[in-house]
């Protein structure tokens, strides 16, 4: 009986264990709910707080005009379409131009509000792009159809573009010459991205657009004569003219005489302009005072070029591209020998893109040499990856008093020196308010020097301090990066680091000012 009774209590003892064990994972079960009901209640906290901010947001947008609302759906607009680069090179396209969903027709869900906005201003409407692929003309017409629709009497941005497609398509759809046909009245601005191939089937129809100003022209594949396909009938507006790897625009017949601003640049090494072409083309364009312009690397045959000057131009960009070959000379001094530009403001060059090496210093003598020789009030010089004479640099300091931005980048040995600093630091006794004044480029007011740098910091903080101290003082941004070997990166970067104190000071009173260094193979 005992024997009977301490088994029993034994089990008693279990089944209390047990109870115990069961009751403590109870505990941790009611207490892993309390912390997610928290984590819950958290959450819907946040996510009312994130209605609330939207519906007053959402809020403030209802209550704004329409005209500020379509304001704001003008910006959501992508046009034209981005290029990018193809994801197969099978298709022998450099670029494509993928579509994308025009935004508007998500904005037109959101509210009968909003969709009232798109209906209120057809203008919103009146971007269209179209991209051809390998669908058939009836699904174009359908949706250039409905969107000319819905522009109303709007005028007309249209950008072509090609897809990708590797289709054996050369020509464009029905569907989309019919639309350069009937609406050209509308189109104020035209984008051809096209592939060569297309550019036969758009001389069917003649370019004539009367009120069309701005056209852009990108053959995005290897041709041979693209130009002689563009036959510009009636286009008494145009002044924007935009070719991309175009090499034969004389053969075309674009009204130069009206031409404002004209770019022609490549993506391709080789499919440049001839300089002696672009000599002639520049000469034609009498108004011009924007212009762009790309040439590669090409042999220059001895015999007369044209000479051409350009009295209303007033901004000129020039790049050289990079191409192998044997005889090859720089061409952006042989272009600049030949030009006269007397109103030029604003000039920038680049060097030999697609290349490390740097160009020849002859290229910036040329840019003293027009300066010389047209006495142009230049107001911003622009220099990327070339070599400089350093004489060449103190003359158009000392000669160029309208200067007002100086960007010289990646720039060789022995041209950026304590002359130069000396000569931005120079002043002078002004004898009328006896106070210094900047004896050169007194307007200055942006400079960067990235390159190979040989004058010392200090100098380059004393030629700061010279300006500041003058009136007036108009310096507002310096960038200064040195170029350094490994052996003196650490030596650099110490230096810079010792005179952060007066550069903080600096930046203090109002000056940007930035000291760095860069390590060169």
């Amino acid at each position: 009986m005992i024997s009977d009774s301490r088994k029993r209590i034994n089990q008693a003892k279990a089944q209390a264990s047990e109870l115990k064990d069961l009751r403590q994972e109870l505990f941790l079960s009611i207490s892993r709910v309390d912390e997610e009901l928290a984590t819950l209640n958290k959450e819907q906290e946040r996510l009312s707080d994130s209605i609330r901010d939207r519906e007053r947001l959402l809020s403030a947008l209802r209550r704004m005009p329409k005209e500020i609302l379509a304001h704001i759906f003008v910006h959501t607009l992508v046009f034209p379409f981005p290029r990018v680069q193809p994801p197969s090179p099978r298709s022998g396209d450099w670029s494509v131009f993928p579509p994308s969903r025009n935004p508007l027709l998500s904005i037109a869900l959101v509210s009968h509000n909003w969709k009232d906005v798109l209906v209120a201003f057809p203008n919103l409407w009146s971007y269209v792009n179209i991209v051809v692929d390998r669908l058939p003309s009836n699904s174009y017409a359908r949706f250039i159809g409905k969107q000319i629709s819905r522009s109303g009497q709007s005028l007309l941005s249209i950008s072509i573009s090609h897809g990708g497609g590797t289709g054996p398509s050369c020509a464009l759809p029905d569907a989309v010459l019919t639309t350069l046909f009937t609406a050209g009245h509308r189109i104020i601005c035209l984008h051809l991205h096209l592939p060569g191939r297309y550019f036969p089937s758009v001389q069917q129809l003649p370019l004539s657009f009367p009120i069309l100003q701005e056209l852009y022209i990108h053959s995005s594949s290897d041709t041979a004569e693209v130009g002689q396909h563009l036959d510009f009938d009636y286009v008494p507006q145009l002044r924007v003219l935009d070719v991309t790897d175009i090499s034969d625009m004389r053969s075309s017949s674009p009204p130069w005489d009206q031409i404002t601003q004209f770019s022609n640049t490549h993506v391709q090494p080789g499919h440049g302009p001839p300089v002696h072409s672009a000599l002639v083309t520049l000469k034609a364009m009498s108004q011009l005072s924007v212009c762009r312009l790309s040439l590669d690397l090409q042999s220059l045959t001895p015999g007369a070029a044209e000479e051409a000057t350009l009295t209303e131009l007033k901004s000129l960009s020039l790049s050289s591209v990079y191409r192998q070959g044997f005889g090859l000379s720089p061409v952006i001094p042989f272009l600049l020998s030949h030009l006269t530009l007397p109103a030029l403001s604003d000039l920038s060059v680049t060097c030999l893109v697609g290349v490390n090496t740097r160009d020849q210093d002859v290229t910036f003598s040329s840019i003293r040499h027009l300066l010389e020789r047209c006495s142009s009030p230049l107001t911003s010089l622009s220099f990327n990856n070339g070599e400089i004479r350093k004489e060449d640099l103190i003359d158009i300091i000392t000669t160029t008093p309208t200067l007002q931005d100086l960007r010289l980048t990646n720039i060789g040995k022995g041209a950026l020196t304590k002359d130069i600093t000396d000569a931005l630091g120079d002043s002078i006794d002004d004898p009328n308010t006896q106070a210094k004044a900047l004896a050169f480029v007194p307007s200055l007011h942006t400079l960067h020097l990235i390159g190979h740098i040989e004058f010392l910091t200090d100098d380059l903080i004393t030629m700061i301090e010279s300006r500041r101290a003058c009136d007036p003082c108009n310096l507002r941004s310096v960038n200064v990066c040195r170029f350094v070997d490994w052996r003196r990166e650490k030596d650099e970067e110490a230096t810079i680091l010792g005179f952060q104190p007066v550069l903080e000071a600096l930046r203090e009173e109002g000056l940007d000012v930035t000291v760095s260094s860069r390590r060169t193979t």
